[in-house]
């Protein structure tokens, strides 16, 4: 991770109206969503500071367990201010472990060598357990925001008692669409399914001319009848034909404005702009909203499932190194 004076002053990036994307009619394919959304505002943005790594280090170089810092981003104007201290942390307890937990940061939340977090009272908000091997899918454990748990250190919340998992408001288990798809998707959320998807060269062109564009979408499906619900899978179900609709709530942002600094696009998991869209709490039922379905929930559960992908990507970079090797 390049975090260098991002903890000391706040960085500035300037965005002129020139740099948001416009749509053209000469453009490839649009995505499902509908256009209007293309052109939304995003509710919260932040600056993940990850360095990723390159074909290289991904097999020479042993894994750090230094935190991955995310920083609020604030608009004023058509400047774009990072926040002097980083919002949340990402936290593995050893440079071994491919698991790790999101703790929210601020004044007075520091980590230890030992990897625990020293303000006790900061409870963790999720927790991802990220196991290698096949059929062995991440698995991202919801605390509740309000119960007093029994988890106050990085190894209790990813511990595999079942004391910690009873604690789990939920748990949602992140898995490919199939074999060769990188694309990831998220069934059990308090706020409907969730699909990762890798764009394409012409939606990335549209949307700040990025390297790499990550779009997380909501699949929804409504019948004949007019009727909604959640995607399942199925866009058809006995005589009844259902239409799938996707509605974009995040997107993660890498071009040369946006990567974490010293990182490059052909690196892979290293950090850029996440920008989250606030009607992705809008699959929540009433009772989910209560616990869940706060904005500050859903942004959350969006870091965590972006790390996730970051993570995914690291280990497809090293599995591929390690095939062209042998």
């Amino acid at each position: 991770m390049n975090n260098d004076g991002a903890t000391d002053k706040a960085r500035i990036y300037s965005h002129q109206s020139s740099s948001s994307f416009s749509l053209s009619s000469s453009s490839s394919q649009p995505p499902s969503y509908a256009a209007s959304e293309r052109h939304s505002m995003p509710t919260a943005q932040f600056q993940i500071q990850a360095r990723g790594v390159t074909s290289t280090s991904s097999i020479c170089k042993q894994d750090s367990a230094e935190p991955i810092l995310i920083y609020r981003v604030a608009n004023h104007g058509t400047d774009s201010v990072v926040s002097a201290e980083p919002a949340y942390f990402s936290l593995r307890p050893k440079p071994s472990s491919n698991s790790c937990v999101l703790v929210r940061g601020g004044s007075g939340n520091t980590t230890t060598s030992a990897g625990t977090h020293a303000d006790t009272g900061r409870i963790p908000v999720n927790a991802t357990i990220y196991r290698w091997g096949p059929g062995r899918h991440p698995k991202i454990r919801l605390f509740s925001p309000t119960a007093q748990l029994p988890v106050s250190t990085i190894e209790q919340a990813l511990a595999a008692e079942e004391e910690v998992e009873a604690s789990c408001e939920r748990i949602v288990e992140v898995h490919s669409r199939s074999v060769f798809s990188r694309d990831q998707k998220m069934e059990n959320t308090p706020f409907g399914t969730l699909q990762w998807r890798y764009a394409g060269r012409a939606e990335r062109r549209q949307v700040y001319d990025a390297d790499s564009l990550l779009v997380l979408e909501r699949l929804d499906i409504s019948d004949s009848r007019g009727g909604k619900g959640f995607f399942s899978g199925k866009v058809k179900k006995g005589k009844e034909e259902h239409k799938e609709n996707r509605v974009c709530v995040a997107r993660f942002v890498r071009n040369h404005e946006f990567r974490t600094p010293g990182t490059t696009k052909g690196m892979a998991g290293n950090g850029g702009r996440l920008m989250v869209f606030g009607r992705g709490t809008g699959g929540c039922s009433e009772d989910e909203k209560d616990r869940h379905g706060s904005s500050t929930s859903f942004e959350a559960f969006v870091i965590a499932s972006c790390l996730c992908m970051l993570k995914k990507e690291v280990d497809r970079m090293r599995d591929n190194t390690t095939a062209a090797i042998v």
